[in-house]
C-alpha cells in the first residue's frame, strides 16, 4: 500500500450536502471519503482523455470513473492545525412549485420557498488529504506509468465538494507506507468509529455515508473526527487504541487508521 498526501487550500470554503436533504439542506463539516475519492477520480478521467461512458450495474447506470475506485481503498482529511473553519446556513429563495400539490401549482403564493442551505466557511484554509492506494491494482488499471498519472491527477484537482468549492493544490506526495503493529497510535485524520476500543483527546463523532455508487439506500457509517466540528471546526490529535477491526498505516509523517474491511 502507498499513501497519497495532498495539501489543498480552499478559496472561500465548501458545501457538501447530506443525502436526501430537501427543504433543510445541512452540509457535512468535513469532506466525506466519497467526496475525496470523487474529486481525484474526476481528474483521472479528464487527464486520461477518456470518454465518460455508462456502466450497467444491476439496474443502475454508473459513470466510467467508478472503475478507478478499485485501487483507492479509502480516504480521509483534516484541517490544518491552529486554523478554524465555521459552519453556516444561508437562507435562499428557491422555486418550489414542482413540489406542491397539483391544486396549488397555479397559485403565486406557493411558487417560492425559503430554503436553508448549509456550507462551511473556510477562507484560505489549508486541508490535508490522505488516500490509501493499492499499487498492484493501480498498475493493473493504469499501466506502468500509474504513479505519474496519479500525481498529475492530484495536481489537477480544482474543487472538493460542490462545483463552487474551489481549491488550489499546494503539495502532492506519493509515499510508501507500512503497517504499524502498535495497538495505541496518535492521529489527526478522521477514521471509522468501529475500529476504536478507547480514545483520548478531544473529538466529535459524525455520520458519513457510503452509497456504493448507485445504491438506493445510503449506508451510514460513524466516524471519529479529532478536534471539534460543531459550529466551529478545529483539528486536533487523538490517541486511539485500535481494535481487531482496524489497521494503521503510516508513511513516517502521516498516520491513517482504516477499517480492516476497506483493504
Amino acid at each position: 500500500m502507498m499513501l497519497l498526501h495532498i495539501q489543498a487550500r480552499y478559496h472561500w470554503g465548501y458545501s457538501i450536502k447530506h443525502p436526501f436533504s430537501s427543504k433543510g439542506q445541512p452540509a457535512f463539516a468535513l469532506p466525506p471519503p466519497n467526496t475525496l475519492k470523487g474529486a481525484l477520480s474526476k481528474c483521472f478521467m479528464d487527464n486520461l482523455e477518456t470518454i465518460y461512458v455508462s456502466i450497467k450495474r444491476g439496474k443502475f447506470n454508473l459513470t466510467s470513473s467508478t472503475s478507478l475506485m478499485n485501487f483507492i481503498k479509502t480516504a480521509s482529511c483534516r484541517i490544518e492545525h491552529n486554523e478554524i473553519a465555521s459552519e453556516w446556513m444561508d437562507i435562499n429563495r428557491y422555486i418550489v412549485l414542482h413540489f406542491q400539490k397539483p391544486v396549488r401549482r397555479a397559485l403565486r403564493e406557493y411558487r417560492f420557498g425559503a430554503i436553508s442551505s448549509g456550507k462551511v466557511l473556510a477562507p484560505y484554509r489549508i486541508f490535508h488529504i490522505l488516500y490509501l492506494i493499492d499499487e498492484e491494482k493501480a498498475r493493473l488499471i493504469l499501466g506502468d506509468g500509474w504513479k505519474q498519472s496519479l500525481i498529475c491527477s492530484a495536481w489537477s484537482i480544482t474543487r472538493i465538494g460542490s462545483k463552487e468549492s474551489i481549491v488550489s493544490i499546494e503539495d502532492v506526495r506519493l509515499n510508501d507506507s507500512w503497517l504499524i503493529n502498535h495497538d495505541v497510535v496518535k492521529t489527526s485524520y478522521y477514521f471509522p468509529s468501529e475500529v476504536k476500543e478507547t480514545i483520548k483527546g478531544e473529538y466529535d463523532e459524525v455520520e458519513f455515508w457510503d452509497d456504493g455508487f448507485g445504491s438506493k439506500e445510503p449506508k451510514p457509517i460513524r466516524y471519529i473526527i479529532p478536534g471539534k466540528v460543531r459550529g466551529s471546526i478545529e483539528g486536533d490529535v487523538v490517541e486511539v487504541k485500535v481494535s481487531s477491526k482496524g489497521l494503521v498505516y503510516t508513511d513516517g509523517e502521516n498516520v491513517m487508521v482504516v477499517s480492516r474491511d476497506a483493504t
